[in-house]
Protein backbone atom coordinates (compact mmCIF):
# COMPACT_ATOMS: atom_id res chain seq x y z
CA UNK A 1 0.00 0.00 0.00
CA UNK A 2 2.83 2.35 0.88
CA UNK A 3 4.51 1.65 -2.46
CA UNK A 4 1.27 2.55 -4.24
CA UNK A 5 0.98 5.88 -2.44
CA UNK A 6 4.69 6.49 -3.03
CA UNK A 7 4.32 5.97 -6.77
CA UNK A 8 1.24 8.21 -6.84
CA UNK A 9 3.26 10.95 -5.16
CA UNK A 10 6.17 10.37 -7.53
CA UNK A 11 3.84 10.63 -10.54
CA UNK A 12 2.42 13.92 -9.26
CA UNK A 13 5.79 15.45 -8.42
CA UNK A 14 7.58 14.33 -11.58
CA UNK A 15 4.65 15.15 -13.84
CA UNK A 16 4.79 11.84 -15.73
CA UNK A 17 1.05 11.41 -15.32
CA UNK A 18 -0.53 7.99 -15.64
CA UNK A 19 -1.56 7.97 -11.98
CA UNK A 20 -4.24 5.46 -12.93
CA UNK A 21 -1.61 2.73 -13.37
CA UNK A 22 0.00 3.50 -10.03
CA UNK A 23 -3.42 3.53 -8.37
CA UNK A 24 -3.54 -0.16 -9.21
CA UNK A 25 -0.90 -0.78 -6.56
CA UNK A 26 -3.74 -0.01 -4.17
CA UNK A 27 -6.59 -1.74 -6.00
CA UNK A 28 -5.15 -4.85 -7.66
CA UNK A 29 -2.25 -5.08 -5.26
CA UNK A 30 -3.14 -4.26 -1.68
CA UNK A 31 -6.89 -4.72 -1.91
CA UNK A 32 -6.68 -7.73 -4.23
CA UNK A 33 -4.33 -9.58 -1.87
CA UNK A 34 -6.42 -8.57 1.15
CA UNK A 35 -9.64 -9.83 -0.44
CA UNK A 36 -7.97 -13.04 -1.60
CA UNK A 37 -6.58 -13.79 1.85
CA UNK A 38 -9.89 -13.02 3.57
CA UNK A 39 -11.65 -15.39 1.18
CA UNK A 40 -9.05 -18.11 1.88
CA UNK A 41 -9.26 -17.68 5.67
CA UNK A 42 -13.06 -17.62 5.73
CA UNK A 43 -13.30 -20.68 3.45
CA UNK A 44 -11.10 -22.69 5.79
CA UNK A 45 -12.19 -21.44 9.20
CA UNK A 46 -15.94 -21.37 8.51
CA UNK A 47 -15.87 -24.94 7.25
CA UNK A 48 -14.04 -26.27 10.31
CA UNK A 49 -10.71 -26.82 8.61
CA UNK A 50 -7.28 -25.96 9.93
CA UNK A 51 -5.80 -22.95 8.22
CA UNK A 52 -2.45 -23.87 6.74
CA UNK A 53 -0.39 -22.63 3.86
CA UNK A 54 -0.78 -24.42 0.55
CA UNK A 55 1.00 -24.06 -2.76
CA UNK A 56 -2.08 -22.54 -4.37
CA UNK A 57 -2.38 -19.84 -1.70
CA UNK A 58 1.27 -18.83 -2.02
CA UNK A 59 1.17 -18.93 -5.81
CA UNK A 60 -2.05 -16.88 -5.77
CA UNK A 61 -0.40 -14.15 -3.73
CA UNK A 62 2.63 -14.17 -6.05
CA UNK A 63 0.36 -13.91 -9.09
CA UNK A 64 -1.44 -10.92 -7.56
CA UNK A 65 1.91 -9.24 -6.88
CA UNK A 66 2.98 -9.99 -10.46
CA UNK A 67 -0.27 -8.54 -11.77
CA UNK A 68 0.33 -5.35 -9.83
CA UNK A 69 3.89 -5.05 -11.12
CA UNK A 70 2.79 -5.57 -14.73
CA UNK A 71 0.16 -2.87 -14.40
CA UNK A 72 2.51 -0.41 -12.75
CA UNK A 73 5.20 -0.86 -15.42
CA UNK A 74 2.93 0.46 -18.16
CA UNK A 75 3.88 4.15 -17.74
CA UNK A 76 7.56 3.24 -18.13
CA UNK A 77 7.07 0.89 -21.10
CA UNK A 78 4.16 2.39 -23.03
CA UNK A 79 5.05 0.44 -26.16
CA UNK A 80 4.30 -2.76 -24.20
CA UNK A 81 0.86 -1.58 -23.08
CA UNK A 82 -1.17 -4.49 -24.46
CA UNK A 83 1.11 -7.36 -23.33
CA UNK A 84 1.53 -5.86 -19.86
CA UNK A 85 -2.20 -5.25 -19.54
CA UNK A 86 -2.95 -8.77 -20.74
CA UNK A 87 -0.50 -10.34 -18.28
CA UNK A 88 -1.93 -8.17 -15.53
CA UNK A 89 -5.48 -9.30 -16.24
CA UNK A 90 -4.56 -12.98 -16.43
CA UNK A 91 -2.35 -12.88 -13.34
CA UNK A 92 -5.08 -11.11 -11.36
CA UNK A 93 -7.95 -13.41 -12.35
CA UNK A 94 -6.12 -16.74 -12.10
CA UNK A 95 -5.77 -16.84 -8.25
CA UNK A 96 -9.52 -16.38 -7.87
CA UNK A 97 -10.20 -19.12 -10.44
CA UNK A 98 -7.84 -21.47 -8.57
CA UNK A 99 -9.58 -20.49 -5.31
CA UNK A 100 -12.95 -21.44 -6.77
CA UNK A 101 -11.82 -24.91 -7.84
CA UNK A 102 -9.89 -25.57 -4.61
CA UNK A 103 -12.67 -24.55 -2.24
CA UNK A 104 -15.96 -25.25 -4.04
CA UNK A 105 -16.27 -28.81 -2.74
CA UNK A 106 -15.81 -28.05 0.92
CA UNK A 107 -17.82 -24.83 0.76
CA UNK A 108 -20.83 -26.80 -0.51
CA UNK A 109 -20.58 -29.57 2.11
CA UNK A 110 -21.18 -29.62 5.88
CA UNK A 111 -18.41 -28.59 8.25
CA UNK A 112 -15.76 -31.26 8.80
CA UNK A 113 -15.67 -30.72 12.58
CA UNK A 114 -19.38 -31.53 12.95
CA UNK A 115 -20.38 -28.13 14.38
CA UNK A 116 -23.64 -26.81 12.95
CA UNK A 117 -23.46 -23.55 11.10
Amino acid sequence: MAIGYGFLGYANISGIGNENHFRHFLTTGAFGIAFFMVMVIIAHVHTGRVLKSNWWIASGVLMLVGSTLCRSLIPFFEDLYHPLMGFSIILWAFPFIIYFFKTKDFLLNPRVDGIKG
